[in-house]
């Protein structure tokens, strides 16, 4: 029985134990979610490559990163990021999920959890659909006063200049190159009596599947990229021809490019056409095709099938086999391929899985302009190709011809900083944490001293200021004199992730107090010198006395069912023109002199009431209590917080409030280390809380005789 006993209690604390581990590992998951973002939790489930930016979407929401000149990034700024940004919610979206999206060349779209469609980026054409054609850095409606009225959006596509949707009638409608609001495109012909399953938009030509399973184009046409073996422009759709490879097989999916176009056949193999300039048809040839062609599977997609396929606006292909893996083809010269060269390829190749894709299948893939996005199995985004401007999404403007991780924005965090000498100049050295590559000194200033950002020096670099900027670079962020922040010295690179030297003028003071700060981190103040506390000074309180009987002769004449109302509700025995008299004049104002701008609390310990105030930039504060004190003596204290987190306590300062005469303070108290200052309790409250509380009196007197009568 003992024995038993014992096992049962064994038993109940094990799972006791199990039970606080359990709860202790929820609350670690949840804090540590807290301070992560959605797709760092959750991952992403949607990636689209643009122009050279890339978008993706996580929980219902879209973050961008990349080139945000146009505000492509829909971040309500015009400033390029390295990592993702949340696409702005506090307009149009707000309170709204994403279900869809598309990247273009320089503008974005989704479709929201109310089914309409939203724009952000470029406008010059009107490809935002909201009937201007102003950018916007932030969501916008697309206009549905036309011929959307009435429907809801199922899907969208965007391009170079143009948006497509499918609506609710599945059918397509367009907007852009001037058509600045939805426009329902022709089915009077090739599309007659067929609804659209899919869409795609390219660079300057459009294409479907539609409900009979066949691929129909419309645009520019001079590289064959409609497939109807011409090179004529269509206005209106025209049938990709179906009498070469395509015979006999239907589309399932489809993707317009650049200058080509591709699909995925019902026997799951790529066809495409259109420009083979650098090899992006894939069938080991540069020669244009007007006619679909097969992909070539000699080699890496030998004895696969093809999952998915996404064009590049520029020139090459990247798709997914069935082994779950990405295969890419034609230009390579950024390592858009992925395959750890920057060698261009007329037929598929492997993106590289040796590095951060080991191990790991591919979910998804994007073709954008000179870099490619995908989504691995362990649903982050991975990117690779061109990076001047972030649009790897890996915190770097490095470009890479492998895949590179999108990462989470490490905020840089400055922790010192230090004045020496070096070959006759002032430098001021900076440490502290996670400071972007320098690189990306490149495109923008990434350090500021006294709120300036800096240019970068162009000492050690090998070049002058001018060279850079004849070749291309900004000659805001590119100097051969101080002050300018060093990037490579003899020794090597200096500006690294964990400290910077900043090269100052000759005229710069060293010993002053100034801030530095590092792309975005903390500002850090060198040479700070707290100031004095200044103590505050003892409240004193005077209320005009003839204000104060001109009060109490009105209230005297109140009549005396009316006045008994009134000292029932007070509770006091007191005659009216008492109480509206202590009401009026024992809220005294305090005021006094600290350090600007900090926090000062008064309060009566005898009641006790407080009032708290920030002292103004001269370093004045003043302060009215709401309530007002009781007749007799009250101990007063004061509180000043300064800027600086310094504390100081004043007082206690004796107030002493009579009915005849304004309240005083006792002069003696603390008398050594502060300055008395007489105020005056402003006449305008006064006025006012006399008015409300005769107004009060009159409502509820009113209001009780119609009850009793």
């Amino acid at each position: 029985m003992i024995q038993s006993s014992r096992s049962n209690f064994k038993g109940v604390l094990l799972v006791f134990i199990a039970v606080l581990v359990s709860i202790f590992m929820s609350v670690a998951y949840l804090q540590r979610a807290s301070a992560l973002e959605p797709w760092e939790v959750d991952g992403w489930s949607q990636i689209d490559a643009g122009n050279s930016y890339t978008c993706a979407l996580s929980v219902g929401k879209v973050y961008c990163w990349g080139y945000n000149t146009d505000g492509q990034l829909g971040n309500n700024s015009t400033s390029n990021s390295a990592v993702p940004v949340a696409v702005d919610t506090s307009g149009v979206l707000a309170g709204k999920t994403v279900t869809a999206f598309s990247t273009g060349v320089s503008h974005s779209c989704v479709v929201a959890s109310d089914n309409k469609a939203y724009c952000w980026g470029s406008n010059d054409v009107g490809q935002l659909g909201n009937n201007t054609t102003t950018n916007s850095s932030v969501p916008v409606a697309v206009d549905v006063s036309g011929d959307l009225a009435g429907k809801t959006i199922l899907s969208i596509s965007t391009g170079n200049q143009r948006t497509c949707v499918i609506a609710s009638d599945n059918q397509a409608y367009c907007w852009g190159v001037l058509v600045l609001t939805p426009a329902a495109i022709d089915t009077s012909g090739v599309l007659a009596g067929k609804t659209i399953a899919s869409i795609s938009v390219g660079g300057s030509h459009s294409c479907v599947v539609a409900s009979d399973n066949q691929a129909y184009c419309w645009g520019y046409n001079t590289d064959g990229q409609l497939g109807n073996n011409s090179t004529s422009n269509s206005a209106v759709p025209v049938a990709v021809d179906t009498s070469g490879v395509l015979a006999g097989k239907t589309i399932a999916s489809i993707s317009a490019g650049g200058s080509h176009s591709c699909v995925i056949a019902s026997d799951n193999q790529a066809y495409c056409w259109g420009s083979s300039s650098l090899g992006q048809v894939g069938n080991n040839s540069t020669a244009s095709s007007l006619v679909p062609v097969a992909v070539d599977t000699s080699g890496v997609l030998a004895g696969k099938t093809v999952l998915s396929i996404k064009t590049g606006s520029q020139r090459h292909t990247c798709a997914i086999a069935s082994d779950n893996q990405v295969y890419c083809w034609g230009s390579n010269n950024i390592g858009q391929l992925g395959d750890s060269s920057t060698i261009g390829r007329l037929v598929p190749v492997a993106v590289d899985t040796s590095g951060v894709l080991a191990g790991k299948t591919v979910l998804s893939v994007s073709s954008g302009n000179l870099h490619t996005c995908g989504i691995a199995s362990d649903n982050q985004a991975y990117c690779w190709g061109f990076n001047s401007s972030g649009q790897l999404g890996n915190n770097s403007v490095v470009d890479s011809s492998s895949p590179v991780k999108v990462i989470a924005f490490a905020s840089p965090v400055v922790t010192s900083a230090s004045f020496s000498s070096q070959n006759n100049r002032s430098i001021l050295s900076v440490t502290g944490t996670n400071f972007p590559p320098y690189s990306l000194a490149l495109t923008q200033s990434i350090v500021s001293v006294n709120g300036q950002a800096l240019p970068f020096c162009t000492d050690g670099l090998g070049l002058t200021a001018q060279q850079f900027v004849d070749a291309g670079y900004s000659s805001a962020i590119v100097s051969d004199t101080p002050p300018c922040y060093l990037l490579i010295d003899g020794s090597g690179i200096i500006f690294t992730a964990t400290s910077a030297k900043i090269w100052l003028a000759d005229s710069f003071d060293i010993t002053a107090e100034g801030t530095v700060s590092v792309n975005g981190s903390n500002i850090y103040t060198f040479n700070h010198v707290t100031p004095p506390v200044v103590i505050p000074a003892p409240p004193v309180v005077s209320v005009p006395p003839a204000l104060v009987v001109a009060v109490t002769r009105v209230l005297d004449d109140i009549p005396e069912d009316i006045e008994d109302l009134i000292v029932s509700i007070f509770g006091d025995d007191k005659p009216i023109s008492t109480i509206v008299q202590e009401f009026i004049s024992n809220r005294p104002t305090f005021s006094g002199h600290a350090n600007p701008f900090s926090t000062v609390v008064v309060t009566v310990h005898s009641d006790p009431v407080t009032c708290t105030t920030t002292a103004d930039v001269t370093g004045y504060w003043s302060c009215t209590l709401l309530t007002g004190l009781p007749l007799g003596d009250h101990q007063v204290f004061v509180k000043v917080t300064t800027t600086d987190n310094q504390i100081v306590e004043a007082g206690p300062y004796k107030v002493t409030v009579r009915a005849d005469t304004p309240a005083t303070v006792d002069s003696n108290t603390k008398a050594e280390e502060v300055k008395t200052e007489n105020t005056t309790f402003p006449w305008i409250w006064v006025s006012v809380g006399a008015g409300v509380l005769m107004l009060a009196v009159i409502i509820i007197a009113i209001s009780r005789r119609r009850k009793a009568v």
